[in-house]
């Protein structure tokens, strides 16, 4: 999490790219593979970053990307909202109120994302309806599936914890004989 970046000085922001790149240094070591989404916060507040300062993080990272995309499976959008989540947001159409503008700055995100990490790397973003929103609704035939389109390399991820399983269902829904 890039927590308190959207607005720090240079320097804080290498400390955290310098934190980031340790992180990718650990999980090399260890012989696996990292799932990356950027949050700038945690707070339901949304008090996210811009769409005007958003490139310059992304080109900030985009070396950082480039040198560990061996140890990088998916990078989730991110960055925009609470836990870049893209629904509490102050910046980017908030708590699933979207314009067509707040679409058009989204997608203007995702796009330069794609455009800083290496080709070889997809991106998720966190609901089909984004995808839809933002690059259509046509299916990819299977020609297209690889074909390094920004359709081809973004798919979505559902990170919902359900419900752990009880050993006897609620009384609601007990059959009754």
């Amino acid at each position: 999490m890039f927590k308190d970046y959207a607005g720090s000085a240079p320097s804080s922001r290498q400390a955290a790219l310098t934190r980031f790149q340790n992180q990718l240094a650990t999980v090399r070591a260890a012989g696996l593979k990292a799932i990356i989404r950027f949050a700038y916060t945690v707070s339901t507040t949304g008090d996210d970053t811009t769409k005007a300062r958003m490139p310059t993080h992304l080109d900030q990272l985009a070396p950082y990307l480039s040198t560990n995309s061996d140890v990088i499976e998916v990078v989730q959008a991110g960055f925009i909202g609470a836990w870049g989540e893209w629904y509490y947001t102050q910046n980017f159409g908030n708590a699933g109120t979207v314009s067509t503008a707040d679409w058009a700055n989204r997608k203007a995100v995702t796009d330069k994302i794609l455009s800083v990490l290496p080709s070889s790397r997809m991106i998720q973003v966190r609901t089909p309806k984004i995808k839809r929103t933002m690059y259509g609704t046509t299916a990819l035939t299977p020609a297209q599936a690889y074909n390094g389109s920004a359709q081809a390399r973004v798919g979505h991820h559902n990170d919902c914890q359900p419900r752990r399983l009880r050993r006897t269902p609620p009384s609601n829904t007990v059959p009754k004989d």
